[in-house]
């Protein structure tokens, strides 16, 4: 079902957000700017969980993700520093999955 929603997003990107304006970031030229974030992505972020803490839990899981997608895009818009930037070899035709940088940060292991 991911590949289903994945074509009709590349569909809706086309037709109201047809301007590349860099990797990951299409617009329309004026008002409208679209990123891509999974919210599965985020669940490791403090930056998010920290975000998340003034709302109450919603009632489905689809809410809870349309609530992480739309704090990864105020953090595009307000500090866009939180979040992994594309690498500079990266194609912008490729698009990019935007994730706060704390997300990737890993657990040290215990030593063996």
């Amino acid at each position: 079902m991911i590949g289903s929603q994945a074509t009709k997003g590349m569909h809706v990107l086309a037709r109201f957000t047809p301007k590349i304006v860099e990797c990951g970031v299409w617009s329309d030229g004026s008002n409208l700017t679209a990123i891509e974030a999974y919210p599965s992505a985020c669940k490791r972020s403090e930056t998010i969980q920290a975000l998340r803490r003034p709302y109450s839990a919603l009632s489905h899981a689809d809410c809870e993700d349309a609530l992480t997608c739309a704090l990864v895009a105020s953090l595009f818009s307000e500090k866009p520093s939180s979040l992994m930037l594309p690498e500079a070899d990266v194609s912008p035709s490729e698009g990019w999955i935007w994730v706060p940088r704390d997300a990737f940060v890993q657990e040290a292991l215990p030593p063996s």
